[in-house]
């Protein structure tokens, strides 16, 4: 190979190379319309503005490089969407403008096309009251998801009749009081350790209960926030070896 290269000239190798590498495409001067969302206090000042379109710059040396390679891929996206907690569905399923407010957010021809929802399992910091699926100690004789029937439950059902590519995934921001050292659902706390299989069987329960309601669970996240310990709305503490155990 060194002697072959040795008897090409220069330009040669540049013209091979340039035959073998892919074109190099830019985004200068193209134009892309832009939304703005912005906050003052604790309102909102902006909301999804129409803002005067912006145009790609050329490339500099000092610009940071974004480069797309559409022959590479690596994980997959199982979808994009938001959360549906307690008070958002009840907001939504009592309004007079329902079916358009879903439609808005699930029609793939004639709005956002979402298509993952994030669930609470139980109570959450956007929840009218606090509440799990089995409040009554020590065991699970009274699980039911029996709250979640009046609203949450009809409007994943629609979403999913709108837009049967929705995928929920599920996640509680607290175990129910009794399972917890603080006997709190509120303030943190940390699960017992001699209740890690009922609140296992509590998982299960709720991913056949939502089965038999007509909403299959995608998949499960552990914890929300899990070193968060706020006493104004359901949290729990879960370390990293805690889940791992569980």
């Amino acid at each position: 190979m060194s002697s072959w290269l040795s008897r090409v000239p220069l330009q040669g190798l540049l013209l091979a190379a340039s035959t073998l590498l892919p074109p190099v495409a830019s985004a200068a001067n193209e134009s892309v319309r832009v939304w703005l969302t912005t906050t003052s206090g604790s309102t909102l000042s902006k909301k999804l503005n129409a803002e005067a379109n912006k145009a790609f710059g050329p490339e500099t040396g000092s610009a940071t490089a974004i480069d797309v390679n559409e022959g590479v891929t690596y994980q997959t996206l199982d979808g994009f969407g938001g959360a549906l907690t307690d008070s958002s569905a009840w907001l939504i399923f009592n309004s007079p403008r329902r079916t358009a407010i879903m439609n808005d957010l699930f029609s793939v021809s004639a709005g956002a096309g979402q298509s993952a929802i994030r669930l609470p399992m139980g109570a959450s910091d956007f929840a009218r009251s606090n509440y799990t699926y089995d409040d009554t100690c020590c065991d699970l004789n009274d699980f039911s998801v029996g709250h979640d029937t009046a609203y949450i439950l009809p409007l994943l059902k629609q979403a999913r009749a709108i837009n049967p590519e929705v995928k929920v995934f599920a996640v509680p921001w607290s175990a129910p009081a009794w399972m917890k050292f603080n006997n709190s659902l509120t303030g943190g706390g940390y699960l017992r350790n001699d209740l890690y299989g009922t609140y296992a069987n509590y998982f299960v329960r709720f991913v056949q209960a939502y089965q038999e309601n007509g909403v299959p669970i995608h998949a499960l996240s552990l914890q929300n926030e899990p070193h968060n310990a706020n006493g104004g709305y359901a949290t729990m503490q879960m370390e990293s070896n805690d889940q791992s155990v569980f």
